[in-house]
């Protein structure tokens, strides 16, 4: 009965090991479609080039999706689904919920689930709240983002890696831990694999958690 039993356990658990491998080629291959599509559009690009095809993106994302651009941070901090407030560094904000009020200090570990779409160049979505992706929350170190040359970094242990970046943690300058947001993020403002592509960021969800 205990071989029986150990038998079933190893089938199993190398079952899951092969799930989560296909999980994790699945991402890798998102991945890898998404920067092929974006390089073979960012050839002989220059710069100007690639922010004047990024900005033209925006535009037409936000038209479709009826996005509005409030001039002023709502006095009760309070969102309207479609309302986005443009920070200094440019990324699109909105609150879902701003969280349990206990604010990120600096070097704060900051444990993030999101779900994102890449929208320049192709409609992939990645949804890190699902079971169908075999990775882990993205963890980093938060820093003060107000500060001039202030960068987060990753923390030990962390998935996702790619999408770590000043662009990503931006919501925490108004929400605290617990918190649940939506971000448009300029390549500019994200991690070098995005700034490379030229490629804007839509997380259509964001959960921060603090590691306290």
């Amino acid at each position: 009965m205990f071989k029986g039993n150990y038998i079933l356990l190893f089938l199993k658990t190398n079952k899951e090991r092969i799930e989560n491998m296909k999980k994790g080629f699945s991402l890798l291959m998102i991945l890898c479609v998404a920067w092929i599509v974006a390089s073979c559009n960012n050839d002989m690009q220059s710069y100007v080039e690639m922010l004047e095809a990024e900005q033209d993106a925006m535009e037409r994302f936000m038209k479709e999706n009826n996005f509005e651009v409030l001039e002023d941070y709502p006095a009760d901090g309070i969102f309207q689904e479609n309302q986005f407030y443009k920070l200094s560094n440019d990324v699109y904000l909105n609150v879902i919920d701003s969280g349990n009020g206990v604010h990120a200090s600096e070097g704060e570990r900051v444990f993030c689930r999101f779900r994102v779409q890449f929208f320049k160049s192709d409609t992939v979505t990645i949804d890190g709240f699902s079971n169908d992706y075999w990775y882990g929350p993205a963890i980093f170190q938060y820093t003060d983002l107000t500060q001039p040359y202030a960068y987060v970094s990753i923390a030990s242990g962390s998935d996702a890696t790619d999408f770590i970046s000043n662009g990503l943690a931006s919501g925490l300058m108004y929400v605290g831990d617990s918190s649940y947001v939506k971000l448009i993020v300029p390549f500019k403002e994200s991690s070098q694999t995005f700034k490379s592509m030229g490629e804007p960021l839509y997380f259509s969800r964001v959960r921060y958690i603090f590691d306290r």
